[in-house]
């Protein structure tokens, strides 16, 4: 068996399995939230400022670690040792 193809296989099962145990928790927050504070127009507002802060947070961050990481990594590797 390749190993490179055992190890991403098992990095597959790996996210799957926090996909579905992270699912549930994320559901029973909402029901905490819901019992606590109750359905209204102060509560939409605040998951949909957490939505807006959270969803810009993570795409900022994969664009950061998906564009510039590997640009960043490209320049200093093209510079000489001590202009790093």
């Amino acid at each position: 068996m390749n190993l490179k193809k055992f190890l991403f296989e098992g990095e597959i099962l790996r996210l799957m399995s926090f996909t579905v145990l992270i699912k549930p928790i994320g559901l029973f927050t909402q029901v905490l939230t819901a019992k606590y504070f109750g359905a209204g127009v102060e509560v939409d507002a605040y998951v949909f400022s957490l939505f807006l802060v959270t969803f810009l947070g993570m795409t900022f961050g994969n664009i950061f670690t998906t564009v510039a990481i590997p640009q960043i990594t490209k320049i200093r590797q093209s510079l000489a040792p001590e202009q790093v």
